[in-house]
């Protein structure tokens, strides 16, 4: 597996649950790259289409597998308080939810005020998904590496891919080559530039994004926060983190 990412770690532990010898090569350390700057929002509130729904449901179900496999990777299961629109925009997304049959539920002033007495200026209302989840995926991916038990080369890179009669064997690396039975390609961005040289085109959306994290603080934010503005959430360091697009 080239790429020890949350992909790359997740891959490693399942496939030598099923027996597989695996090896894992990464270019610096560990989920340095997206998966050490991702907001680690797990839900199915935010789709694209009913199929995309459902596709972000069965996700959820599986941390929820995971983390009975490597507790040390489980998701906190703080759920999310949701005020991105009022009025029509709540009413639809309410609706829109419950008639995919995921838990929502709303909110009062007051009934948020009890949820979140720290947190000032709260609307008149707002939706709680009491089923979604945040992990920190650095952390997970770290645990998933550990619990699989596999070879891990930290600091190489996969510099090209060894092709033979017509399929990878392998990988090139600084110190030499390394042959495989499979070769597996979590590398992100990466990506493409190594299957280039195969004659393989694989296009590849380019949205740079910002994840803002502070210091630790002693304000304690129990959710996930969705507002007109932004996302926020607290980790369990006390560290408040929010995404930004980068346009």
């Amino acid at each position: 597996i080239v790429g020890a990412g949350i992909i790359g770690a997740a891959l490693a532990f399942q496939l030598s649950r099923q027996g597989a010898k695996v090896t894992v090569f990464e270019s610096a350390t560990p989920a340095h790259a997206a998966s050490g700057r991702s907001f680690g929002w797990i839900n199915a509130s935010f789709y694209a289409n009913p199929a995309h729904h459902r596709l972000r449901v069965a996700g959820m179900q599986a941390w929820h597998r995971l983390a009975a496999a490597v507790p040390a990777a489980a998701p906190n299961w703080q759920g999310c308080l949701w005020w991105e629109q009022q009025g029509a925009g709540m009413d639809q997304l309410q609706s829109d939810l419950t008639a995919l049959g995921y838990p929502v539920d709303r909110l009062t002033q007051s009934e948020l005020a009890a949820l979140e007495p720290d947190l000032p200026h709260l609307p008149a209302q707002a939706l709680r998904f009491a089923a979604e989840a945040a992990v920190d995926p650095a952390a997970a991916t770290l645990a998933l590496l550990t619990a699989s038990g596999a070879t891990l080369h930290p600091g190489l890179a996969a510099t090209s891919l060894i092709q033979m009669a017509g399929r990878v064997t392998g990988i090139r690396t600084a110190i030499g080559p390394f042959k495989a039975d499979h070769v597996i390609l979590a590398t992100g961005t990466a990506t493409p530039g190594l299957l280039a040289p195969l004659g393989l085109d694989l296009p590849m959306l380019t949205r740079p994004g910002v994840l803002l994290q502070t210091r630790p603080v002693p304000f304690q934010l129990r959710h996930i926060i969705v507002t007109p503005e932004q996302e926020i959430r607290q980790d369990a360091t006390g560290r408040l983190l929010t995404p930004a697009s980068a346009n």
